[in-house]
């Protein structure tokens, strides 16, 4: 006979879980439905014969007391049982009309048993199970002493019959009759598995059932099956079903450490857990434990002379541990992601159930450093519940989730804000919105109105009161990147106008937003999508992991992995029955990412993020704040190569707001804490430009020529160097050549520079500011104004010798760079003219960009919440 693993069906017609299961789910959840056992047709006779057996017990019931009652029926099973016994025993069955027959085929339903949840680093975060808490161990696993106590006070003859006890079930008759008591049953191991498939209403016919079942596991099934399934199935109390739940509960160890007097003490629980309980009623424990002690001397399992050491042994149980998760946010999080698995069920209830009682191993990518980590940061600015944070951190390569947050006040609240809370992300959205642009084909250097306040022909609230920039400053004309960098309103709302909604909402699905969840009114149940989302104005938000999961994509050359806590599920065998895809989508054109990472590395090094700068540890890393409506929600979500981070802090109770608190400070300050430690003895890397899948492109090793990309346009010019292995960093110059074309580079054209090195270009604006008034005279003497700038470069490096091309300028935006532009060549000496030309038009100092972000103004639907800003 094949041999079985215990906690899988046990059929005669297969040998495990393959050959009855077509499906993962079907494997793993709990068979709680046993196979109908057959039952005979029986004759008139026959029925009178039952009938007048019957009302023999209830005559002595009635005449006699509940003892005679219960004798009689002792007696009668015991002569039919033998009956059965006997080679021609079903015949006799079905001719004296008992209506049971012996069934040919038996099953075992499934046992529930516990699930385990590891972290990556494989300790344990959680323990989960429902009603029952079981873990399941081989017959090997279990000591013999151990399994000779539970045979000891339940079956001493267990090897020796055929599933009914004769000689067992006249002992423990003459017990009863010796006490005037039910004290003993006289079921025997296997009549004990039996009744678990059968039922266990008072009736013969049940009873006689339950021996016919017995037989038939025995014929089915090996002494060694049948022992480990009731060792692994029997309730022991305390919650605790199996020998090895039992162990950890009452003595703290592996069923393996049990000593003699411990294994007794629980064998003697078997009968009637409630009353013999350790705990409740020690002294009842104690006399089962040494009534157990004594058998198993008398059958010769235990040396007589260790019986008085294991009498003298006192009781002792363990202190009942309430099991928590050692992490409640993962724990919660993998249930949650769990119930989305369709290998599990057709439902989150079935879901759920096989989680709970399909003791399976579910293995994390989650590490508890990063854990402690995000903890310590976030409580260190927030102790108290609210106003609170949450964080989410992403590893942008894999999608595999490292660590969660969700506030400081999870035990109460039993609310996950990091995966669970949605909140408005203010100018946090507007990477997407210029991302959909730079998609369709918008040059980032386009112009935008920057002028504060903007009106707009929406028929609205953006046309009546117009949109504000952050102190109400106005930039005037502003190109696509500085406008996100300066995070202004004004041309945010005009670029949403343009590349319209929908197509903002689309892209933010593909990064794994829930944008229904995000934007379905709570009243209406309708999806609003309008352009105030430009700002952050969702109706109800999103969470950090979907923010840090959808800012993945640009630390991954424009690639996305759906975020996973879950690596893999297994079963108790090890049987992979889920793994984690990784397989990534390309959601962004590499050019565009390359660009849109530039951009949002110029907000942490010179924008509204500056304090998430961790550019002295050798990381670049780039993100974007954001504010909503009355400061009530406050985020950074930002990216390297290795983490994508995001967090969120705000009231647990609603969006109330919050005064001392900005994107630009708390969440900033937040995420460049947890990223110095995170990233503590990690090699710096610089971000990907190639894809991780499709867009095949041959990589450049070694050292590779410089083109001369001047007079391009900027994309053509990005796709120019990624052609050869070289990226490009951008900054732009006020210049009359078109909007976006390139005016200079650094190397320049001709240059060997190694693979994947980053060259600089200048993108024009396409306008000079206008010239100050003229100055007043003096008696100073007018300085000679400095000519503009040419760059260091040969005669072959400007394709028109009569227009020289400006070189690059110590600081075009009035702001500091990622990395410095080459100095311009020194002037030359001033002609001896009689006079000199009128001085050079000093460009218009920019705004610089807030340290913090404001409250935006009100969205044209109020349905869709208050948009955010900065």
């Amino acid at each position: 006979m094949p041999s079985r693993t215990v906690g899988q069906t046990m059929r005669t017609d297969g040998d495990g879980c393959g050959d009855h299961h077509r499906t993962v789910r079907d494997c793993a959840r709990v068979h709680r439905r046993p196979q109908a056992i057959g039952m005979s047709e029986t004759s008139p006779s026959s029925d009178r014969a039952l009938q007048l057996t019957k009302g023999g017990v209830l005559i002595l019931l009635r005449t006699g007391g509940l003892f005679a009652g219960l004798l009689v029926g002792f007696l009668i099973l015991g002569w039919v049982a033998s009956m059965l016994l006997a080679p021609a025993g079903e015949g006799l069955a079905n001719s004296v009309g008992f209506g049971v027959q012996v069934p040919q085929e038996v099953e075992l339903a499934g046992l529930d048993q516990t699930s385990t949840v590891y972290a990556a680093d494989g300790s344990v975060i959680a323990v989960l199970h429902d009603e029952v808490d079981r873990t399941i161990v081989t017959l090997d696993e279990i000591p013999p002493h151990v399994q000779n106590a539970v045979l000891a006070a339940e079956d001493r003859r267990f090897y020796e019959h055929d599933g009914f006890d004769v000689e067992g079930f006249g002992r423990a008759l003459l017990e009863n009759l010796r006490t005037r008591d039910v004290s003993q049953g006289g079921s025997t191991i296997t009549q004990q598995l039996a009744k678990s498939e059968v039922g266990d209403d008072i009736s013969l016919q049940r009873k006689l059932t339950e021996v016919a079942f017995a037989m038939a596991l025995e014929r089915e099934l090996t002494k060694e099956e049948i022992l480990e399934r009731y060792l692994n199935q029997v309730y022991f109390g305390g919650g605790a079903y199996g020998i090895a739940a039992a162990a950890e509960e009452y003595f703290a160890k592996t069923v393996g450490e049990l000593t003699a007097g411990e294994a007794a003490t629980l064998a003697g629980q078997i009968r009637s857990p409630g009353a013999t309980d350790p705990r409740r009623f020690p002294d009842i424990a104690l006399r089962r434990r040494d009534a157990t002690l004594r058998a198993m001397v008398q059958e010769g399992w235990l040396p007589p002379e260790q019986l008085e050491s294991e009498l003298n042994v006192p009781l002792q149980i363990a202190p009942r541990i309430i099991e928590q998760p050692s992490d409640p946010f993962i724990a919660e999080a993998v249930k949650q992601e769990f119930y989305t698995l369709e290998e599990f069920g057709d439902s989150r209830l079935e879901r759920n159930e096989v989680l709970l009682n399909g003791g399976l191993n579910v293995y994390t990518s989650f590490d508890p450093r990063l854990q402690r980590i995000a903890e310590e940061v976030v409580l260190s600015y927030f102790p108290d519940p609210t106003p609170t944070a949450a964080l989410s951190s992403v590893d942008p390569r894999t999608g595999q989730i490292r660590a969660i947050f969700g506030g400081s006040d999870f035990d109460r609240e039993q609310y996950n804000f990091a995966t669970q809370g949605r909140r408005q992300p203010g100018s946090g959205w507007k990477p997407l919105v210029m991302a959909t642009a730079l998609e369709i084909g918008f040059s980032p250097s386009m112009t935008l109105p920057g002028a504060s306040p903007t009106r707009f022909e929406t028929g609205d609230e953006w046309e009546d009161r117009g949109v504000k920039n952050f102190g109400n400053a106005s930039y005037g004309p502003i190109t696509m990147r500085r406008a996100l960098v300066s995070s202004v309103n004004t041309a945010f709302a005009q670029l949403m106008l343009i590349v319209g909604p929908e197509n903002v909402v689309n892209l933010a699905n593909q990064l794994g937003i829930d944008t229904n969840a995000a934007l379905r009114d709570p009243v209406t149940g309708q999806v609003i999508i309008n352009p105030s989302i430009a700002l952050g104005g969702l109706t109800n938000g999103v969470t950090t992991l979907e923010m840090a999961g959808a800012f993945a994509a640009f630390a991954n050359a424009g690639a996305w992995i759906e975020p996973s806590l879950i690596d893999r599920v297994e079963d108790q065998q090890g049987n992979v029955l889920y793994a984690r895809p990784t397989v990534p989508t390309q959601i962004f054109d590499p050019v565009v990412n390359e660009i849109m990472v530039d951009t949002m590395q110029q907000v942490v090094c010179c924008g509204t993020a500056g304090r998430a700068n961790i550019a002295n540890l050798g990381w670049r890393a780039g993100g974007k704040t954001g504010t909503s409506q009355s400061n009530a929600d406050a985020w950074f979500t930002g990216y390297t190569p290795v983490l994508s981070t995001s967090v969120w802090v705000g009231h647990p109770e609603g969006r109330i707001a919050m005064s001392g608190v900005s994107s630009g400070r708390q969440p900033s300050q937040i995420w460049h804490d947890f990223m110095v430690q995170a990233l503590e003895g990690v090699e710096p890397i610089e971000f990907p430009t190639e894809p991780p899948g499709g867009y095949e492109r041959e990589v450049q090793e070694g050292d590779v020529e410089v083109p001369d990309v001047r007079t391009l346009q900027e994309f053509d010019a990005y796709r120019e160097l990624a052609d050869v292995g070289l990226s490009a960093r951008t900054t732009e110059v006020d210049s009359e050549r078109p909007a976006g074309q390139v005016v200079w580079q650094q190397p320049r054209g001709g240059s060997v520079v190694p693979a994947g090195e980053q060259i600089t270009i200048g993108i024009s604006t396409g306008s000079v500011p206008p010239p100050p008034p003229p100055a007043t005279p003096t008696d100073q003497p007018t300085a000679v104004p400095e000519p503009e700038p040419e760059p260091p470069t040969g005669p072959t490096d400007n394709p028109n010798p009569q227009e020289p091309l400006p070189g690059p300028p110590d600081n075009p935006q009035g702001r500091p760079t990622t990395d410095p532009a080459p100095p311009p060549p020194p002037p030359p000496a001033p002609p001896p003219a009689p006079a000199p030309p009128p001085p050079e038009p000093a460009p218009e100092p920019e705004p610089a960009p807030p340290p913090e972000e404001e409250e935006p103004p009100p969205p044209p639907d109020p349905a869709v919440g208050r948009p955010g800003g900065g």
